[in-house]
C-alpha cells in the first residue's frame, strides 16, 4: 500500500473531493473544521468496508460517485478498518490473536475424532431415550468440577456402566426430566404423596415372597429383566431351575411369567397403594402441562417410588442408557484416555500465548487514566474451544472499593463520555491486534479518536497510533477537528503528510498543505513580521497580552496596542514607527530588524493587509483571519461610535471590552429601529475572535473559522455600516 487515490461526488454532503495520498511513510493527517468533510469521508470508507453504496442522505436525487484506489487498483474492502466510535465488538478479535493456528489445528483434530464418536453414541441413545441433548444431561448430572468436560464425565461413569445392569425404562426421558423443571416442581409440591407411595410400595415388596427391598432389592423392574433374559426358554431347556425364597421352584418360562404377573398384580392392585396413586393422579389432572408425565407413570407405576430421589433416578436412567450402548461408550472412554495427555500439553502450550493478551491489557491499563481496568475472563475457551472472548471492564472509583464488572451495555453507558470512548478504544485496539495476525496490509481510518479526552488520555492515544505505525503492516489516515491534537500528532508522530481541509462555496473539498507544526508565534508570525503586513498586525494582540501580564494594562505601550485593536481617538494617528518600536522592545527576535514604511500610519497598513487577505485564496493562513477579525471589529466600533451619542454612552467605562459594551448600548437604544444592524452586530461578536491568547492551543477557534465567513462578514459590514 503506497498511493491512495480518492474520487468522491455527492457523498454525505461532500460535493466534490479528489486527492492522492502518498502513504509510503505510513501515515497522513487531515485537520478539518467541524462540518467540512471528516465524518463524511469516514462514512465513505465504512461503506466500502461494509460493501454498500455511498449516497447523499439529504439530497437523495443527486448522483453519487465513489472511486477509491490503492496503487491504481480498487481498494480491497477487507483491507479497510474504520476506527469506530462505538458499537465495536473486539471480543472476536481477542479470540483471533490469542489463538495459535498450529496448536488449534492439533486440538481440533483430536476433538473432531472424539466428537464423531460422541455424535454416533448420542444418536444411538436418542433412539432409546427420546432425548436429543444427552450430552448436557450427562454434564448436568455428573459434572464434578467447573473445568470438567463430557469426556471427564464418561470416565467417572465407566465403572457404573460396566457394573450391574440397570433396568431400561420405556418412557421418553424428557417426559419425566423436562427442561422447564415442571415435573421437579410438581414433585416438590406433592412430596408427601410421593413419600407415602414410596413407603407403601416398599412395605408391600418386603411382605412379598417374590420381591425384596433393602441392600439386595429385587423389584418389578428386576423381575422384568429376569423374564427378558430367559424369554427364549433355553435356560430352562438346559434343565436349570429357579428356586424362590419360599422354597418353590420354577422350571418353565411361562410359570415364571405367571408368577411375576401374579406378584405384580398383588402389589399394584393393593387398595392403599391405589388410593395413594389416585390422589397423585388428581393433582396431576389439574396441570395440563404434565400430561406426558402422567402417561409415563401410568404406564410405569413402579417409578413413582423412585421419584422420592428425583436426581438419583435421573442418574440411574442415564447410566441405563449408556449400558444399552456399552461397547460404543467404552471405546470413547479409551480414545479419550489415550488423547488426554496430549490435550493437556496443547492447553499448557496455548496458555503461553496469554502473554500477548496480558501485554495489551496491561498497556491499556497503564496508559489510560480511567476508573476501570480491562479483563478477559474465559481464556481457556477462547484459546481452544471456539468461544468468543468475554472482554469485561471492572469499574472502581475509589481505592479499596470492590470493583464492579460492567457486563452489559446498560451499565457501560453509565460511564462518562470520556470513559465510554476509552472503553470503545479498547475494543478497537483488540480488533487491530486481530488484524495483525492475518499478515496483510490494512488501511486504518482514525476519525477523532481523541475527542472528549483529557490531555493524559490524548497522549495515550498518540502512543498507540505510534505503535500501530511502527508495526509496519498498517497505513494510517488520521482525521481530526481538534487543532491541538493535530499539532501534537504531527509533532510526536513525525507525520509529514499534513493537510488542512476547507470547503469551497460549490461544496468542493480542498486540502491545503498542513502548517503550524512548530510554535506558531515563533515560526509563523515573529519570523515574518518585518516583511509581511498580516504577520506584523497579528503580533499586536499577542504583544498586548505580554505587556498586560508583565507590566499591566495601564501603561503607555498597552494603551497604544489597544488603540490598534479598537476605534480609539488615536487609532488613526499611530505610525508604524511607534508601533514597531513597541513590538521590538518586547520581542527579542525583532530587535535589529527594520520594517519598511515606518512613516506610514497603522490604519493604512491595516487597510492594505485587509485588502490582501480578501484577495488571497489561502484558506489556512491564520494571519489573514486575524487581520480580517481586527479590521471588522474596528469598522463595527467606528459605526457604533458614530451612531451612539455621548449622552447614551455616559457613565460607561470603555477601557475594557469596548466592543461588547458598545454593542450592548446599541441594541439597547436601537433594537426597534435598526433591527438589521443589531443582527449584524451580534454576528460580529460571534464570528470575530474576542481574545487571541499567547497559548498556542488557543488558536483553535480562529483556525476553525472558515476565512470565507470572515470575508462575507466584512462585505456585509461595509455595506450595512457605511
Amino acid at each position: 500500500m503506497s498511493i491512495l487515490k480518492i474520487h468522491i461526488r455527492n457523498c454525505y454532503g461532500i460535493g466534490s473531493f479528489d486527492k492522492e495520498f502518498d502513504l509510503t511513510k505510513g501515515s497522513g493527517i487531515i485537520y478539518a473544521p467541524n462540518g467540512t468533510m471528516k465524518s463524511s469521508l469516514t462514512h465513505v470508507f465504512q461503506d466500502i468496508a461494509s460493501g454498500i453504496e455511498s449516497c447523499d442522505r439529504i439530497y437523495t436525487e443527486r448522483i453519487s460517485e465513489r472511486e477509491v484506489l490503492m496503487d491504481n487498483n480498487p481498494i480491497d474492502a477487507e483491507s479497510i478498518y474504520v476506527f469506530k466510535e462505538e458499537n465495536v465488538d473486539g471480543h472476536k478479535s481477542v479470540s483471533t490473536f490469542l489463538t495459535n493456528p498450529e496448536l488449534k489445528a492439533r486440538y481440533d483434530a483430536i476433538h473432531l475424532e472424539l466428537a464423531n464418536a460422541k455424535k454416533a453414541l448420542s444418536k444411538s441413545i436418542k433412539r432409546t431415550s427420546g432425548s436429543s441433548d444427552i450430552e448436557s444431561e450427562i454434564l448436568d448430572s455428573y459434572k464434578e468440577n467447573e473445568s470438567d468436560n463430557v469426556y471427564d464425565c464418561f470416565l467417572s461413569l465407566k465403572a457404573l456402566v460396566e457394573g450391574d445392569a440397570l433396568p431400561l425404562y420405556s418412557f421418553n426421558y424428557n417426559d419425566v426430566f423436562d427442561k422447564k423443571g415442571l415435573v421437579k416442581n410438581f414433585l416438590s409440591e406433592n412430596g408427601q404423596i410421593v413419600s407415602q407411595y414410596f413407603e407403601k410400595y416398599n412395605e408391600l415388596l418386603s411382605k412379598s415372597n417374590f420381591f425384596s427391598v433393602g441392600e439386595n432389592s429385587f423389584g418389578t423392574y428386576q423381575a422384568d429383566a429376569l423374564i427378558s433374559s430367559v424369554k427364549d426358554n433355553r435356560f430352562f431347556k438346559a434343565s436349570h431351575r429357579i428356586m424362590l425364597k419360599d422354597g418353590s421352584e420354577l422350571h418353565d418360562k411361562n410359570l415364571l411369567i405367571s408368577r411375576v404377573e401374579q406378584e405384580v398384580k398383588s402389589i399394584f392392585n393393593n387398595e392403599e397403594l391405589l388410593s395413594i396413586y389416585q390422589t397423585l393422579e388428581k393433582s396431576l389432572a389439574k396441570n395440563q402441562d404434565l400430561q406426558k408425565f402422567k402417561e409415563a407413570i401410568k404406564n410405569n407405576p413402579a417409578i413413582i417410588s423412585k421419584l422420592v430421589d428425583y436426581e438419583g433416578l435421573r442418574k440411574e436412567i442415564i447410566v441405563s442408557y449408556l449400558q444399552q450402548h456399552k461397547q460404543m461408550f467404552v471405546e470413547i472412554c479409551g480414545l479419550y484416555t489415550s488423547k488426554r495427555d496430549e490435550l493437556r500439553k496443547i492447553i499448557e502450550d496455548a496458555n503461553a500465548y496469554t502473554e500477548k493478551w496480558k501485554s495489551i491489557i496491561d498497556l491499556f491499563n497503564a496508559r489510560f487514566f480511567v476508573p476501570f481496568e480491562a479483563r478477559v475472563t474465559n481464556l481457556p475457551d477462547v484459546l481452544l474451544n471456539d468461544k468468543v472472548a468475554a472482554l469485561t471492564f471492572a469499574y472502581c472509583d475509589e481505592e479499596g472499593t470492590e470493583p464492579k464488572v460492567l457486563e452489559d451495555s446498560k451499565s457501560i453507558r453509565m460511564l462518562s463520555q470520556g470513559e465510554y470512548r476509552a472503553y470503545n478504544i479498547m475494543q478497537n485496539l483488540f480488533v487491530i491486534e486481530g488484524l495483525k495476525e492475518d499478515g496483510k496490509e490494512h488501511l486504518l481510518i482514525l476519525d477523532d479518536v481523541a475527542d472528549s479526552f483529557d490531555y493524559k488520555n490524548k497522549y495515550a492515544i498518540l502512543e498507540y497510533i505510534n505503535d500501530i505505525i511502527q508495526y509496519g503492516c498498517f497505513k494510517v489516515l488520521i482525521l481530526t477537528h481538534n487543532f491541538d491534537f493535530y499539532r501534537t500528532a504531527v509533532s510526536r508522530l513525525g507525520i509529514t503528510n499534513q493537510f488542512f481541509a476547507y470547503k469551497k462555496t460549490d461544496r468542493t473539498i480542498e486540502l491545503g498543505q498542513g502548517i503550524f507544526k512548530t510554535d506558531i508565534l515563533k515560526h509563523r508570525i515573529i519570523k515574518k513580521a518585518h516583511k509581511d503586513k498580516a504577520a506584523f498586525i497579528s503580533l499586536i494582540p499577542f504583544v498586548r497580552n505580554i505587556i498586560e501580564y508583565t507590566t499591566g494594562d495601564s501603561c503607555d505601550e498597552y494603551l497604544l496596542l489597544t488603540s490598534c485593536l479598537h476605534d480609539k481617538p488615536d487609532t488613526y494617528t499611530i505610525t508604524i514607527g511607534q508601533l514597531y518600536s513597541c513590538l521590538k522592545s518586547n520581542i527579542k527576535g525583532l530587535k535589529d530588524i527594520e520594517f519598511a514604511g515606518e512613516e506610514k500610519h497603522y490604519i493604512e497598513i491595516l487597510n492594505e493587509a485587509t485588502q490582501a487577505a480578501m484577495s488571497d485564496s489561502n484558506e489556512i493562513e491564520i494571519t489573514n483571519k486575524l487581520v480580517l477579525s481586527i479590521y471588522i471589529r474596528i469598522k463595527t466600533e467606528m459605526y457604533l461610535n458614530s451612531i451612539l451619542t455621548e449622552e447614551q454612552k455616559q457613565g460607561e467605562n470603555f477601557n475594557s471590552d469596548p466592543t461588547g459594551k458598545l454593542c450592548k448600548l446599541f441594541k439597547k437604544h436601537f433594537n426597534a429601529t435598526k433591527s438589521k444592524e443589531c443582527l449584524l452586530v451580534n454576528k460580529v461578536l460571534m464570528l470575530t475572535s474576542e481574545n487571541i491568547h499567547l497559548n498556542n492551543f488557543m488558536f483553535e477557534p480562529i483556525v476553525d473559522m472558515p476565512i470565507a465567513h470572515l470575508k462575507a462578514l466584512l462585505k456585509e459590514v461595509e455595506e450595512v455600516f457605511s
